[in-house]
């Protein structure tokens, strides 16, 4: 089993060298990969940003994730062409918080006037929907299915 803990700052370079070290000679298939948005953040103060400057939430809760799927994606496409049902499984969770986020802002990312007259609570909505965005963008550039 692989665990890979992520840390508030999105993905730091250590942890994606331990993942690319450890997927590559530990494994030869993944059977399920699950991204867990309880390991994220919620509404920290405005002023908290990753240190490539962007939004903590955003950060944390959108980048890190994808990266890390990103990351696994081609053990998960060896899988599913080795599994019987030729299948690999990405399960991504997230919360209704998405449906409080009319459309996606690109210039509440980093920091900026923009996203410094939005609340936490709206920057938290935000990532929630841009968590969902990244998963369907995932699945259209793959050529997946829903299940």
């Amino acid at each position: 089993m692989l665990t890979c803990v992520q840390q508030r700052d999105g993905v730091t370079r250590s942890v994606q060298q331990r993942v690319r070290s450890r997927v590559s000679l530990e494994f030869d298939r993944l059977n399920a990969h699950i991204t867990n948005p309880h390991r994220g953040v919620m509404c920290p103060p405005s002023d908290h940003l990753t240190t490539d400057g962007y939004d903590l939430q955003f950060g944390t809760n959108v980048l890190g994730h994808f990266y890390l799927t990103t990351l696994l994606l081609p053990l998960l496409i060896s899988t599913a062409k080795t599994s019987p049902d030729g299948k690999a499984r990405v399960v991504t969770s997230s919360s209704l918080a998405h449906l409080t986020s009319i459309a996606l802002n690109f210039d509440v990312f980093k920091d900026g006037p923009t996203r410094q007259k939005m609340s936490t609570r709206a920057l938290y909505y935000h990532s929630k929907l841009v968590r969902l965005v990244g998963t369907v963008t995932i699945m259209h550039t793959y050529n997946v299915h829903i299940s």
